[in-house]
């Protein structure tokens, strides 16, 4: 399995989403070796969602279950115990649907020819396929560090009207669709268990730029859709908690400032409700 991807997704019962994403990596990624790894949230239709793999990927998918979705903890699960010797992982979201044949194919290429390259994205666009949801990650500090945002890079800007050389750095890639070689993501310890929510994907991008690496993504040669995560900015009872916002905020503060790539990238403004 030297050039395998392990294809690695987290679901529910959205059974829906879930079946219109397996059927899009069956159509389109077609000249890469690859295993499917479901990890599955909930005892509810786990044997529909048995014969759903069994159907699309009869012989190269593994269905396994957690107790409790917490996206860190279920990810390094999956990479520590149930991978099989694949050399590269690709993490999808299960509400990530897949447009062409060339992201998954080009990404793999740009890792196994460049070994200081760490994720490889693409553009997402919103369920209207027109506007942008994620063109890699965008961290924003004030000059004193006091505040701080991180966003996805041309967010809802029009994806017809926003051209972007490609493979074009940036601070990192959202694990929603991401690939890295697994040895450098064992290298980074996997992710870290201590975001509740969010934001795990962030530092283990910003721990690879530390590492003298470098992400890039595919901007707007290929996209994909990303149908429900419309925004992860919901702090009180959404996607986002305080806790998570406050730690990859320290860490950024403690770790980041005076790596050079971080540095060249990171973007030091004044916020509206700064003193000018």
């Amino acid at each position: 399995m030297k050039d395998t991807i392990a294809i690695i997704i987290l679901s529910n019962d959205e059974l829906e989403l879930l079946g219109e994403c397996l059927e899009r990596i069956k159509r389109y990624i077609k000249f890469c070796n690859y295993n499917v790894y479901l990890g599955y949230n909930t005892s509810n239709k786990i044997d529909v969602v048995q014969n759903m793999l069994s159907n699309y990927f009869p012989n190269n998918h593994k269905l396994i279950t957690h107790s409790k979705y917490h996206f860190p903890s279920n990810v390094n699960d999956i990479v520590k115990n149930h991978l099989q010797d694949e050399k590269y992982i690709l993490f999808m979201n299960n509400d990530v649907l897949l447009e062409d044949t060339g992201y998954v194919g080009s990404a793999l290429y740009i890792i196994q020819n460049n070994q200081k390259v760490g994720t490889v994205g693409t553009r997402l666009l919103h369920g209207n396929m027109k506007t942008i949801q994620h063109d890699g990650i965008r961290i924003m500090f004030t000059k004193d560090l006091k505040d701080y945002a991180i966003v996805h890079r041309n967010e809802n800007e029009d994806h017809l009207t926003t051209p972007s050389s490609t493979p074009v750095s940036v601070l990192g890639n959202t694990f929603a669709l991401c690939m890295v070689e697994r040895e450098v993501f064992n290298k980074m310890g996997g992710l870290n268990e201590s975001y509740e929510k969010c934001f795990e994907d962030v530092e283990f991008n910003l721990k690879i730029l530390k590492e003298g690496y470098e992400n890039v993504t595919l901007a707007s040669n290929f996209f994909s859709y990303h149908l429900t995560s419309y925004t992860r900015n919901k702090v009180e009872g959404g996607e986002v908690s305080q806790k998570d916002i406050d730690r990859i905020g320290d860490f950024c503060k403690n770790e980041m400032f005076g790596v050079e790539k971080f540095d060249e990238l990171v973007e030091l403004i004044v916020f509206e409700n700064e003193d000018r």
